[in-house]
């Protein structure tokens, strides 16, 4: 099992379990987490030269735990953009930096 894949799923389990104690919203810091999550992919993905979903995208499939990726593509431009993820290459600076901001959700 991929350590990253396996702390990723960790993170998101302890985020969803911290939310729902909280009960209806986002709890304190949450937001701010994910804004900064955003901007900083954002920066990635303009440096890499690719749109943030297709970062997020190219990402996973460099993930050793993972077999596949669905989207939930509704339109047909989401579904040209996210298949323009196959062709983005990440370097290991890029896939250390991605690594690195997906830390603080575990």
């Amino acid at each position: 099992v991929d350590v990253v894949g396996a702390q990723a799923a960790q993170a998101a389990l302890k985020l969803t379990e911290e939310v729902q104690a909280r009960g209806p919203g986002v709890g304190p810091g949450v937001a701010d987490l994910h804004a900064g999550l955003g901007r900083d992919q954002g920066l990635v993905a303009a440096d890499v030269g690719c749109t943030p979903a297709q970062l997020a995208l190219a990402w996973l499939l460099h993930q050793k735990a993972v077999c596949s990726v669905i989207s939930g593509a509704t339109r047909p431009a989401q579904v040209e953009e996210n298949v323009g993820a196959l062709d983005v290459h990440l370097s290991e600076d890029v896939l250390k930096r991605l690594d690195e901001l997906s830390r603080a959700f575990v």
